[in-house]
C-alpha cells in the first residue's frame, strides 16, 4: 500500500500510532505497539488500511486504521491444509532465506443446519530470521516460533439477530539480533509474547436501514 511501510509504519508514523480492528474491534499491543495477535491468512476475506481522512470514531489512530473482517462458516464443510517454505531448494545452492516453514489448517461448516456455523484456522510458523548464518553459531533451530489462530461460532437466532463468538490467540517465542551483539548473542535474553481476545456480538437489525451491535 502507498505510504505503508513493511514493518507497519503509516505516513512516517510509529507503529503504535495504527489502530488494528478486527471484526470491528480493536487488537492492539499496547506495549511495543502493532498489532496484538497474529491472524492466518485464510482467516480474513477483507482487509483495508486507512491512512488518513478517518472518522471521529477510532479516536486512538494517529496515522493509520487497518480494518480487517474475518470469514464465517458456511452450510458445506470445509477443510484446507496450507504448507509454505523458502528453502525448498538446498541450502549450499541458495542461502537467501530465512529458513521459514509455515503450516496452516483451516475447518469451517455447520453445527445446526441454516443456524449454527463454525470457522476456525491455525497457524504454526516456524522461522531462523535474516541472521540465520548468525544466530546458528549460538543457536538451534527455530530462531522464532509463533503459533496464532482463531475461531468463531455463528449462531442465527432470527434472520434480524446473530450471535458470534470468537477467539483469537497468538503464541511467539523469539530471539532479538543486535548487531553488535553479534559475537555474544546468547548474551540476549529470549523473549515471548502470549495474547488471547475473546469476543461475544450481538446483531440486531430492527429495519431495513436501522441496525445495531452491542460487543463485549
Amino acid at each position: 500500500f502507498p505510504s505503508v511501510t513493511a514493518e507497519g509504519n503509516v505516513r512516517g508514523g510509529k507503529v503504535s500510532e495504527v489502530v488494528y480492528m478486527v471484526d470491528g474491534l480493536p487488537m492492539q499491543d499496547m506495549i511495543g505497539g502493532g498489532a496484538g495477535s497474529s491472524l492466518p491468512k485464510s482467516a480474513i476475506t477483507e482487509f483495508s488500511i486507512q491512512s488518513g481522512g478517518f472518522d471521529a470514531e477510532y479516536g486512538n489512530a494517529l496515522s493509520g486504521v487497518v480494518n480487517i473482517i474475518t470469514r464465517r462458516g458456511s452450510e458445506r464443510h470445509s477443510l484446507v491444509v496450507r504448507a509454505e517454505k523458502d528453502d525448498w531448494i538446498a541450502g549450499n545452492v541458495n542461502r537467501q532465506n530465512n529458513h521459514l516453514t509455515e503450516l496452516e489448517l483451516t475447518l469451517s461448516g455447520p453445527i445446526i443446519s441454516e443456524r449454527l456455523h463454525y470457522f476456525t484456522a491455525n497457524t504454526v510458523q516456524r522461522n531462523d530470521t535474516r541472521w540465520w548464518q548468525d544466530f546458528e553459531k549460538f543457536f538451534s533451530a527455530p530462531i522464532t516460533t509463533d503459533y496464532g489462530g482463531m475461531g468463531k461460532l455463528d449462531y442465527t437466532v432470527s434472520p434480524r439477530i446473530r450471535l458470534t463468538a470468537q477467539e483469537v490467540y497468538s503464541i511467539k517465542k523469539w530471539r532479538d539480533y543486535e548487531f553488535s551483539w553479534r559475537f555474544n548473542l546468547d548474551g540476549l535474553p529470549p523473549r515471548k509474547r502470549a495474547s488471547f481476545r475473546t469476543t461475544a456480538t450481538l446483531s440486531h437489525t430492527l429495519s431495513d436501514i436501522v441496525h445495531y451491535s452491542f460487543s463485549l
